[in-house]
């Protein structure tokens, strides 16, 4: 089969300049089906006003450039959903959006993450609330016309089906979130598992952390381990998450360690197995959370909410604690320390159960999405 693949955001296996590595495994599995692809990137809008029409599903893309035959190919792959609307009405019929997330769904979740306490925070709902209106409406628009719209999440699947005509409801289909594999660590060159007798267990907080995914989550869990005079080493990752490693030396009290690194290189390293845990207190979000699949395909223990792990599948790990509120939350990180490392039996057992996440993942992102293009 030939694709033809439009979007903005170019296909990275790094997972770079947005969510690139999500399209780039797409194609590559495509490819290794025997299928022709052939890439259209559009040019981002260096005005900003123009971006965020774009981004809003409001102001339409310039697709002069494309100059593609809709008929030299059997699929276009429009990768993300805000390009619907840009498409002419001859390509949809034969149009795969791999949205990833229900835009209207995770807008307002985020809108109901703000309270309003002041006008900065009001102006942030109402920009939430309107962005949520705004593709709720081309949701409903398009999903109707177009071959199969895409999602990583059950209940971003239910929103979407809910929101629309029965007669769209096959339209919508569940995509396992496939494991970036620039991001997977070799578990089998880690055996065995042993340990230096002066390490110690580091508690990692990373991916994207921004305040309408996480509201007073961070500042919870730190209030909750200075009442418990918490002894432990938190590292903060990423440049955006500035302010959570802020909460912590503000909230955090003296008996944590904190560090704050802007960019790792190779996101491998701060995934030491059986020395880090990772952290993603999400409350707010759709689809599924990159970090958190990849942190579990990794060999980590991981500490979460039921929004964090969503659309991931759990009943073949362990080592994965969902906490429904914040101070379960650093009641579990303060009874990992306490506990200590794993013993190299433990953590050898912990990857062969890693390794069967990583099979059946893969196989059920594979089986689905040829079921699209074959269906």
């Amino acid at each position: 089969m030939k694709f033809l693949v439009v979007t903005t955001i170019v296909p990275d296996k790094r997972n770079i300049g947005g969510p690139s590595g999500i399209i780039w495994e797409v194609i590559e599995y495509l490819k290794l089906q025997g299928n022709e692809i052939d890439i259209y990137n559009i040019p981002k809008d260096t005005a900003s006003f123009q971006s965020q029409l774009h981004i809003m599903g409001w102001g339409k893309y310039d697709l002069r450039g494309l100059n593609r035959n809709p008929a030299n190919y059997d699929w276009i792959l429009l990768y993300p959903d805000v390009l619907v609307r840009s498409i002419p009405q001859t390509m949809l019929a034969k149009t795969i959006v791999l949205a990833p997330d229900a835009t209207s769904m995770v807008r307002i979740r985020k809108c109901r993450m703000y309270p309003c306490n002041s006008i900065k925070n009001v102006i942030r709902k109402l920009y939430q609330y309107v962005f949520y209106r705004s593709f709720l409406h081309i949701e409903r628009k398009y999903i109707k016309q177009v071959h199969r719209y895409l999602v990583v999440g059950i209940n971003d699947r239910r929103w979407l089906r809910f929101h629309t005509s029965k007669a769209a409801w096959k339209k919508v289909v569940f995509l396992r979130h496939p494991l970036l594999s620039y991001s997977m660590s070799n578990l089998h060159a880690t055996l065995p598992v042993s340990f230096a007798k002066d390490e110690k267990l580091r508690f990692v907080f990373a991916g994207d952390l921004s305040y309408s995914y996480v509201g007073n989550s961070i500042r919870e869990i730190a209030i909750s381990l200075a009442k418990k005079q918490a002894t432990l080493s938190i590292l903060v990752v990423g440049k955006r998450n500035q302010w959570v490693y802020d909460e912590f030396l503000q909230y955090g009290g003296t008996s944590l360690e904190i560090r704050f690194i802007p960019w790792v290189e190779n996101y491998q390293d701060v995934c030491r197995i059986g020395l880090d845990i990772h952290c993603m207190p999400l409350i707010s979000g759709g689809g599924t959370k990159n970090r958190t699949v990849t942190a579990i395909a990794n060999g980590l223990e991981v500490i979460t909410t039921p929004i964090g792990a969503e659309n991931i599948i759990l009943d073949c790990v362990d080592h994965v604690t969902i906490c429904k509120d914040m101070k379960a939350f650093a009641d579990k990180i303060i009874q990992i320390q306490r506990r200590g490392i794993f013993s190299s039996y433990e953590a050898e057992k912990m990857l062969d159960k890693r390794e069967n996440f990583r099979k059946k993942t893969t196989s059920e992102f594979q089986n689905t999405l040829l079921n699209v293009i074959e269906g």
